[in-house]
């Protein structure tokens, strides 16, 4: 794994922890997907999807 895909994934929670539902989108596709330094994990990928579409981000709301 790539030192700059671990950084992504840092930066995508660092987002989604500071309500930008972007960041919780994209730290749910690394948790679906097994990157950025995640192991995959369809149950969180989940929530983080459906936090993103609570909040309005109608991509998360497709997954």
């Amino acid at each position: 794994m790539a030192k700059d895909e671990k950084r992504a994934g840092e930066l995508f929670k660092q987002a989604c922890d500071g309500g930008d539902m972007d960041g919780c989108f994209d730290l749910g596709n690394c948790y679906a997907k097994g990157w950025c330094g995640v192991g995959r994990d369809a149950m969180r990928a989940g929530e983080l999807y459906k936090k993103a579409c609570d909040d309005g981000l109608a991509p998360a709301c497709e997954k």
